[in-house]
Parts: C-alpha cells; sequence; structure tokens
C-alpha cells in the first residue's frame, strides 16, 4: 500500500522519458503499459479506500528540499482518489482508441 500515490506520479513521468527512446511502435507500447499500469493502481487505490474508509497520506523528505523545509505530503481522500480513479481508468481505453484511429490513416 506504501508509495502508491507517488507511483501514480512517477510511472507515466518515467514512462513518458521511455517512450521517447524508440520508434512509434515502441513508443507506443509503452503508453499502452504505463497507462494500463495507472489503471490498476487506481483501481486498487479506489477500492481500498471504498472497503477501509480511511484517507492515505504518504510524506516524503526531498534532501534537497530540506534547507528551506519543505517536504511532499502526497494526500488521498474522496474527492482526489475519485479524480486518480477516473484519469487513471479513462486514459488507458483512450489510448487504444487513439492508436488505433491514427493507424486507420496511415
Amino acid at each position: 500500500m506504501d508509495n502508491l500515490l507517488l507511483f501514480t506520479i512517477l510511472i507515466p513521468l518515467i514512462g513518458s522519458f521511455i517512450s521517447l527512446l524508440g520508434n512509434e511502435k515502441f513508443s507506443k507500447l509503452v503508453t499502452l503499459a504505463v497507462t494500463f499500469l495507472v489503471a490498476v493502481i487506481s483501481t486498487y487505490l479506489w477500492i481500498y479506500f471504498l472497503f477501509n474508509k480511511t484517507i492515505i497520506e504518504e510524506r516524503y523528505v526531498i534532501e534537497p528540499l530540506r534547507p528551506f523545509n519543505s517536504s511532499l505530503h502526497l494526500y488521498g481522500d474522496e474527492l482526489s482518489l475519485s479524480l486518480v480513479f477516473l484519469t487513471g481508468i479513462i486514459m488507458f481505453p483512450r489510448s487504444i482508441i487513439l492508436f488505433n484511429f491514427n493507424s486507420s490513416f496511415n
């Protein structure tokens, strides 16, 4: 359960850089894999919240920001987790439809 909110941020960020490394087909495969993974993680977070009714909190201290007394605080309540869930489940089918639409014109 730990770090899943952070993964919903880092996985698309890392996936976007990885997709730049290959050709168009590789980029599409990476995009589909990343959006599927984020959809699974966001669905798990939403179901976990529905059954346990507990707010999800994650706090990270980032060393370069320590002199400024700053940290990264991720917080998942009803509204934010529902938006993460909706974004996660919309992006995967959207990617499939977009890739099929683009390939039909090539």
